[in-house]
């Protein structure tokens, strides 16, 4: 297995205001493992690019990351994150920015940022912050067909708003960037995050707008499949609520992309992608079993996907949390002659994309996962 390491400019001045003010900073670090075991009944593969899953089994959703913060002072801190990438075997600079405190309401941070939009986006790879074993894949996939379409990060920066009064901590994050990722760019990108918490409710929303386009370096078929979506707009609307009451979990989100392509006949056109998910659950002490219904739907004639996820969640202490769960996922291609975009046509769900194997109408998935924070 080949590890690439990459080195960045944030690493270097890192490790040089350590070396060069050790007693004038504060250092702390931290790190998470997921161990994660899934298999289907079915040969087709399930979340390419991510998990591979199939009929053969999979450790591929395994991840290991690394990050640390350092406070510069009351007013500058620097955090990082580097973790591995389990679609391409590699270890990644996952993200890392600085934080500027301008007052106590005002801030603003630059660098490589968590994409800020979604429940759990921000913590997406830490398995132990929220009770599944993956965040639900209708949302969170980096699939095209998703409405993430692969967006996690961007390199960029913000300015945020925080505030509280006695009923709520509230903030307003106002970003802006881009991000090039293996198979896709995220140009001119902006958009506004906002969000409302207390001890028992957490709400999300977000609006993003980002024009797509093919990065260098693609191989000729994929840069193919993909010139139909090549410098064309992109707009992403979402809003999740979550709450924690009297041992009562509520999860629930709503994520829907507007996405402009070239048709067939040469002419401007546009798909809307919608996926939404809710997750209940009960806490009966160091168990919670809960239960998923997600959906997935790609307009203008098809590419669906809809599944029931049963889950169990057993804390085995402060840092260790074991998961169990089934999951039935119910896939739908796009219909013949559909009006979607050449990479989506020959897909069902979020299935590899590919016209030799087809998953069934009915596909059982059992996923186990030992998650670990220390």
């Amino acid at each position: 297995m080949t590890i690439r390491y990459r080195l960045n400019a944030l690493g270097a001045a890192l490790a040089l205001g350590m070396a060069h003010n050790a007693q004038a900073i504060e250092f702390k670090w931290s790190g998470f493992l997921n161990m994660v075991g899934a298999r289907s009944n079915d040969s087709a593969l399930y979340l390419h690019d991510e998990g591979n899953i199939d009929d053969n089994g999979s450790f591929e959703e395994s991840t290991l990351g690394l990050n640390a913060i350092v406070t510069i002072n009351e007013k500058l801190s620097i955090a990082a994150q580097i973790a591995n990438a389990p679609s391409d075997r590699s270890i990644d600079f996952d993200w890392g920015y600085g934080t500027l405190n301008l007052n106590g309401n005002w801030a603003v941070k630059a660098g490589r940022v968590k994409f800020p939009g979604y429940l759990v986006s921000e913590y997406v790879r830490v398995g132990y912050a929220y009770p599944w074993i993956r965040p639900p894949e209708v949302v969170y996939s980096i699939n095209m067909a998703a409405p993430t379409m692969g967006l996690d990060a961007y390199d960029g920066g913000a300015l945020r708003y925080q505030g509280f009064n006695d009923r709520f901590d509230y903030s307003a994050e106002i970003y802006g960037g881009g991000r090039s990722t293996d198979v896709m760019d995220f140009d001119k990108m902006y958009g506004l995050v906002l969000r409302a918490s207390n001890d028992i409710v957490n709400l999300v929303t977000d609006v993003n707008w980002s024009t797509l386009n093919n990065p260098p370096g693609l191989a000729p078929a994929t840069a193919a499949a993909l010139a139909d979506t090549a410098n064309q707009d992109m707009f992403t609307a979402s809003a999740g609520i979550n709450t924690d009451w009297n041992n009562l979990i509520l999860y629930a989100e709503y994520a829907y992309t507007l996405l402009d392509f070239i048709n067939a006949a040469g002419q401007s056109d546009d798909v809307g992608i919608t996926g939404w998910y809710t997750t209940v659950g009960y806490r009966f002490g160091n168990l919670l079993p809960h239960l998923t219904y997600q959906s997935l739907d790609n307009g203008n004639g098809g590419l669906e996907q809809t599944s029931w996820t049963a889950g169990l969640r057993y804390d085995l202490g402060t840092a260790t949390t074991l998961k169990l769960e089934w999951q039935r996922i119910e896939p739908e291609a796009a219909r013949a002659g559909a009006n979607v975009p050449v990479n989506l046509q020959n897909q069902s769900g979020l299935f590899a994309n590919g016209v030799d194997v087809s998953p069934s109408d009915e596909v059982d998935m059992l996923s186990v996962a030992v998650n670990f924070i220390f």
